[in-house]
């Protein structure tokens, strides 16, 4: 592949990104990750291309940099390691009620002060008609206190999370957050179910043995699942076996549409014009038995969740 020339009055982006190579991370012979420059181009004086310098993306970026920076912090702060979760004996998890009560106790404490505290302070009053300097100073202080509010309620969470994970600590098992910072890094982001790399924000933890059937919280009970595959997709399984042998036949099937997608890349222009040349009785009829199986998939839901209720 030859060398191609970098238009006049453009520059190389200079943003790293790590190279994948089918939903993996690529490493160099001592492990390290690789990193490749961005294939775009930049203006010329500019160091990043228009993805890159784009505020929302650097945004974006920094705070799941620093979100990321948080968890490893306080994985090493608690000493939780995933080499530690592995060696938790089958009878221990974390017990959600501990977790929960602790929550809502310091929650309902501190959000009480709090109010007490707005309560105290005296109430605006509206100045007069005409009086430009007095409603200047009635939005700024409306302003003002909005402001702190804000910062009361976002420290009363903070307060609140903190009394959790300080009661799931002395119950001798990791919080719930740390919990899912663990398995998420225990099982490398991969979906267990389709083999997707799966985002942060997007990631769900998902029960082998259901809590239904009764399933714990243990990790080795813990998997990481992509939205789609814990909400939509995911039966209920009695056993763990169960569940694996569910997950490997669904991601056999994935692999197979993967490899049928490269080989044969869908035409959608195509589609259009099959479903277009289909006679309009059937095309009503196809699209009458589609809508009835999301109404049996709904009514299903519908059932699952009230027997859950009943139970």
């Amino acid at each position: 592949m030859g060398h191609i020339p970098i238009p006049e009055g453009r520059a190389q982006c200079e943003a790293q990104v790590v190279k994948r190579d089918r939903g993996k991370r690529v490493h160099d012979r001592r492990g390290a990750v690789l990193r490749v420059r961005c294939g775009h181009v930049a203006r010329r004086g500019e160091a990043f291309c228009g993805v890159h310098a784009d505020p929302s993306y650097r945004e974006r970026t920094d705070r799941e940099a620093r979100e990321r920076y948080a968890r490893v912090q306080e994985r090493r702060r608690n000493r939780w390691t995933v080499a530690r979760l592995a060696r938790l004996k089958e009878d221990r998890q974390l017990d959600l009620f501990v977790w929960g009560d602790a929550h809502d106790q310091a929650w309902s404490a501190a959000y009480r002060r709090e109010i007490d505290a707005m309560l105290d302070e005296p109430d605006l009053v509206l100045p007069a008609t005409g009086d430009d300097r007095g409603w200047t100073r009635y939005l700024q202080e409306a302003d003002r206190r909005r402001a702190r509010d804000e910062g009361r309620f976002s420290r009363v969470a903070a307060a609140a999370r903190a009394a959790a994970e300080a009661a799931a600590l002395a119950h001798g098992m990791p919080s719930w957050p740390m919990l899912r910072a663990l398995i998420y890094e225990r099982d490398k982001s991969i979906c267990f179910v389709c083999g997707d790399v799966v985002k942060w924000e997007h990631f769900h933890l998902g029960h082998l043995q259901d809590r239904m059937m009764g399933g714990s919280d243990h990790p080795n009970n813990l998997v990481v699942m992509c939205n789609a595959c814990n909400l939509y997709h995911k039966p209920l399984h009695e056993t763990p076996e169960d569940a694996r042998e569910w997950a490997a036949a669904t991601r056999a099937y994935h692999e197979r549409m993967r490899a049928q997608t490269r080989a044969h890349p869908m035409d959608w222009q195509e589609l259009s014009r099959e479903w277009e040349a289909l006679p309009e009785e059937q095309r009503e009829e196809m699209l009458r038995a589609a809508s009835s199986w999301d109404e049996d998939i709904e009514a299903a839901r519908r059932a699952m969740k009230r027997r859950s209720s009943d139970r």
